[in-house]
């Protein structure tokens, strides 16, 4: 990574932008990615917005913004002042590849169901001959249906937003399809379920029968809770919930300024946005796992040095134990001879003060001998030594019992 010191234009920079996302951008100019926002926030340089590079991958017809009017000053880009890069909970996909404004005709919802794609109408066949349940709701089976869950009153208006939803996605290369009960597109190789649902509304209801036994109690404020439909539509992405960290949107509904209808666009960015958190995710656990096992690999490796590394210290620790008892064994052998030497000269002018066991000839021999053993530069006389003495048997008493 180059640390020097770099100048480059306004226009030059507003360029680089939109030709190399800002993570990757940022590295060659050794910042961060927030780094190199603050840059193009302070010279009035607009940058893609989250999903853009992802949309653009996926074939979407995506478009610059517009570089403002203004003087192509230079600009100063030093490394050394780098900016740390941190978690921005309002943006959390900010630096990543991420959605920006689109050319595309705007989503109109027809007012009545015409040329309805096959998975329509089959789940309107399916649908209009349910019964609803206790809450008013007409519940899909758990296979060949779309995901739709509303009231009678609701279905019509559900069936056509979710047909203009499917043939949204497979206009833009997004096929739909049915699978584990759930209603399923792919963006950018990334399974995505979605459903249609219809909010309840709980309303106090007064009970229209009445206990005449008994004494008279007043019954003015006895209401009963009951949850029915409410006629407010819900799109909602089931997978979104799991990725609320990025700023994954998981309910588009009815508002008091605009329908559901007009909302088809937002829910398809939704849905976007959710397959690219899903694959930011998926790296980032990749990376991770990729940490775990250099971690891992970086344990044993320390353990296989700290292993050859004790060896080679006992090794060391055995010659110089070895050296050292050499030296010892060889400077007593010295002295066992020059002792050896005074017992010869003085048993054979008979002033030695003591008796030896044995005849001077064969007792000089056997420490000679000795002396030898103790030599480390002497052939090593045979001994009883170099045998293992035997342990002594211990007497035991047997006892009979009777």
């Amino acid at each position: 990574m180059d640390r020097e010191i770099k100048i480059i234009t306004r226009t030059e920079l507003y360029n680089q932008v939109w030709e190399v996302p800002m993570m990757n951008l940022a590295k060659q100019y050794g910042l961060s990615d927030v780094g190199l926002a603050k840059i193009c926030k302070k010279y009035g340089i607009p940058r893609p917005s989250r999903g853009y590079w992802a949309r653009k991958a996926g074939g979407y017809n995506v478009k610059r913004l517009s570089l403002p009017k203004g003087d192509d000053v230079a600009i100063e880009i030093n490394p050394s002042i780098r900016s740390q890069s941190v978690y921005n909970r309002e943006d959390p996909l900010a630096g990543m590849s991420s959605p920006q404004e689109v050319d595309e005709e705007p989503i109109v919802v027809p007012d009545r169901l015409s040329s309805p794609h096959s998975l329509t109408r089959q789940s309107s066949e399916i649908l209009t001959g349910l019964q609803s349940n206790e809450l008013g709701l007409v519940n899909p089976p758990k296979a060949g249906c779309l995901d739709i869950t509303v009231s009678k009153d609701g279905l019509r208006r559900a069936l056509r937003i979710m047909d203009t939803v499917i043939k949204t996605l497979e206009k833009r290369g997004h096929g739909v399809y049915l699978s584990e009960g759930r209603t399923r597109t792919k963006i950018l190789e990334v399974p995505i379920s979605f459903g249609i649902s219809e909010k309840l509304v709980t309303r106090k209801k007064r009970p229209e029968e009445h206990d005449l036994s008994g004494s008279y109690t007043f019954g003015h404020s006895r209401f009963v809770d009951e949850r029915a439909p409410s006629g407010e539509l819900r799109l909602t992405i089931h997978e979104a919930e799991n990725f609320y960290i990025y700023g994954c949107q998981q309910h588009w509904s009815d508002g008091k300024r605009a329908k559901l209808e007009n909302r088809i666009g937002s829910f398809i960015d939704g849905l976007v946005t959710v397959a690219v958190a899903k694959i930011e995710r998926d790296k980032e656990r990749a990376e991770e796992e990729r940490r775990k096992i250099e971690r891992q690999r970086q344990l044993e490796e320390e353990g296989r040095r700290r292993a050859e590394l004790r060896r080679e210290y006992l090794a060391e620790e055995a010659r110089v134990t070895k050296l050292i008892s050499e030296s010892e064994n060889w400077k007593r052998s010295q002295i066992l001879r020059e002792y050896l030497a005074e017992i010869e000269r003085r048993a054979t002018s008979e002033e030695l003060p003591f008796r030896l066991e044995k005849p001077l000839a064969e007792w000089l021999k056997w420490a000679h001998d000795q002396a030898d053993r103790l030599d480390p530069f002497a052939p090593s006389p045979p001994s009883i030594l170099d045998q293992q003495c035997p342990e002594e048997e211990k007497n035991q008493s047997s006892y009979s019992r009777w």
